[in-house]
Parts: C-alpha cells; structure tokens; sequence
C-alpha cells in the first residue's frame, strides 16, 4: 500500500522498483536501455553502470533512486561520485533497514538540505509507524506501508500534534 504524507490513498504506484540482482544471478549488470519508465533503480546497479549507460537512465522520462538509509550523507556522495545528477532523479527511494537505526532520519534531511533536493523522496522498509510524523518532518512525501498497517491508524499517526516546535527551514 503506498501512501502520500496526507495520508491520502494511492491506488497504483506507477513506480517500478529494481533492487540488487539475487546473489546467485551471474549478469550482476542490467543494460539501462533495457529499463522502461519509470523506474527507480539500486544505487549498487547505478554505481556498476558505465557513464554512457547512467546519461541513458537519466533520459529516461522518469528516472528514480533506491539508496539504503544506512548510509552516512558522506557515504552517499562518495557512492555517488558527486551529487550533480542527484536533482535529475524524480524519486529517491529511501530503503529504511530497521527502525532503531536514526540515520535514515539525517540522510532525508541532508537531502532536503544540502544536496536541496526537490522530488519526491519515498519512504520503505523497516520503519514503525510511530515514526511516519517524524520522517514526514524531515523531508518524506510518501510512505510504502505493510500489509499489517491500518490506514485509519496511519492517518492519525502522520498529524499527531497541532503544533510543531520545531521550524522547518524555508523551501
């Protein structure tokens, strides 16, 4: 079930997802042109491509990334390369491994912040739904939830004060 940060319903997700290849696949490759929009691919695919094969992804109409939330934002950049292409990218996929590991929080910050990233950035994985405010406020737009979330409980949950004490920094 995906979801934006209003808690409104998204019937499709147009979004198709490429992770890394199975640990037994011998072609750990997969040809850019290959890919049909949109699409959001693992970083780990990104950084195996050859720069010819990364232009012909970012043509693509709707290119999107899956980056681990694991990652320091140094770790990311240096992963990267730079982070000139990083605003070409529609979605940033946001892969949470676990939901005591904070980082996740500071790398969609940085994000926002620092690399002033402006697409969509798609929250998944391990994360509780206790957290969905708290990544909202950091700079998630939507949310891949289980199939054990309640969506009643999950609207509630992503506007659970009136009034925030914290400022967000200005767009």
């Amino acid at each position: 079930m995906l979801i934006d940060g209003d808690a409104n319903l998204i019937a499709d997700d147009p979004w198709s997802y490429l992770d890394l290849p199975p640990e037994d696949s011998k072609d750990k490759t997969l040809p850019a042109a290959k890919i049909k929009a949109p699409t959001a691919i693992a970083l780990s695919i990104w950084r195996d491509w050859q720069p010819d094969e990364r232009v012909q992804f970012l043509q693509n109409q709707s290119p999107g990334l899956i980056i681990e939330g694991n990652l320091s934002y140094t770790e990311l950049v240096e992963q990267l390369g730079d982070l000139s292409s990083i605003g070409t990218f529609k979605l940033i996929v946001v892969q949470v491994p676990v939901f005591t590991d904070g980082r996740v929080f500071s790398l969609i910050r940085r994000l926002r912040e620092q690399a002033s990233y402006g697409g969509e950035i798609r929250a998944r994985g391990g994360y509780l739904t206790d957290q969905l405010h708290f990544l909202k406020r950091c700079g998630v737009d939507s949310f891949v939830l289980g199939d054990q979330d309640d969506l009643e409980d999950v609207k509630k949950l992503l506007s659970p004060f009136s009034h925030a004490y914290q400022q967000l920094p200005p767009d």
